[in-house]
């Protein structure tokens, strides 16, 4: 292996990392990055019993306003190195079409698992009980599969019991299948304030889409993880499941949550992804093989972080008791 001197940023292929895009992964929309201008530091939490406090405001003739303050503390944060790398011959790079083309394949390749790696570090996240307040979590014991449950009364329920209102709901494909067709949130979204009924031929069974559900609920967006991973190790038959399939395998989950792409002082957030440094690409000459090589490595520094655990809402066991 080369020095570790020897290790360069790669502004082309850095472009290409930035830009690679996978349409399955939805982590950067739930959590979307909060850049910070160093790896470790603080960030403000303010006390909320005071701001909403109303304090006497009357102002005597000869006296001056009351004065009020809105006490501040301080939460800490220090944000993780993660990275992945790939080897490249130089007979691969040698007998392409384009010089660039197996380092782009490669950075892409490192990029997409990068990626993923965050799309299960976010969905473990967002649904670790942990991150919500007792009140602001509920086991729903696997109702929502019966398509007769009313989860658009769930939902409202959900969205109440959050101190400040939620922007987005997030649920993986298996849990959003029952959700799109169920009977209540049909009959209230589509408006025909009766459970709709199941059609025939090539159209099939009636469902609302994400846009609708979000617009009724007042939210920004009904994000949908689609994503899939081996939980197998390396070397065993390759067993896959969904990424955003709940705390417990199989069993559903659906959240809801507040963000803001860029978090202000005074913003009151569910969590936040606190970013030091967003993808970079960096290659190192490589003696290994013949003629030697390459090595691509992608990196990114994140670190994701509970905020006010009283405005977001959680799901649970949605499909399986």
């Amino acid at each position: 292996m080369p020095e570790p001197s020897t290790l360069q940023f790669d502004g082309a292929l850095t472009d290409v990392s930035i830009q690679y895009n996978n349409p399955e992964y939805i982590a950067e929309m739930v959590l979307p990055p909060a850049p910070k201008p160093k790896r470790e530091g603080t960030y403000k939490i303010y006390d909320k019993d005071e701001r909403f406090t109303v304090p006497t405001d009357y102002v005597g003739h000869k006296g001056e306003p009351r004065e009020v303050e809105w006490n501040v503390s301080e939460g800490t944060y220090a944000c993780v190195d993660y990275g992945l790398q790939e080897f490249v011959s130089n007979d691969e790079i040698d007998n392409a079409d384009a010089p660039l083309q197996p380092l782009a394949d490669a950075t892409k390749f490192v990029t997409d698992l990068l990626m993923l790696a965050q799309e299960k570090r976010t969905a473990d996240f967002v649904f670790n009980a942990s991150n919500y307040a007792s009140g602001n979590k509920n086991d729903e014991a696997g109702s929502w599969a019966t398509l007769s449950t009313d989860v658009l009364t769930r939902l409202e329920v959900g969205i109440d019991a959050c101190f400040k209102p939620p922007t987005i709901l997030v649920m993986g494909i298996e849990t959003w299948r029952k959700v799109a067709r169920n009977e209540k949130i049909l009959a209230a979204v589509k408006g025909t304030l009766a459970p709709q009924q199941l059609k025939t031929g090539s159209i099939g069974q009636p469902a609302v889409n994400q846009q609708e559900l979000a617009e009724y609920l007042g939210l920004n967006a009904v994000l949908i993880g689609r994503a899939r991973i081996n939980t197998a190790k390396k070397g065993q038959t390759a067993s896959y499941s969904r990424v955003w399939d709940g705390t417990n395998a199989g069993k559903g989950g659906a959240a809801l949550l507040r963000v803001e792409p860029n978090i202000g002082l005074n913003d009151v957030v569910s969590a936040a992804n606190f970013t030091w440094k967003t993808r970079q690409t960096l290659t190192m000459d490589d003696t290994r093989g013949a003629r030697g090589g390459k090595t691509v490595r992608v990196v990114h520094t994140q670190v994701l972080k509970s905020i006010s655990t009283d405005v977001g809402y959680l799901f649970q066991d949605c499909l399986v008791t």
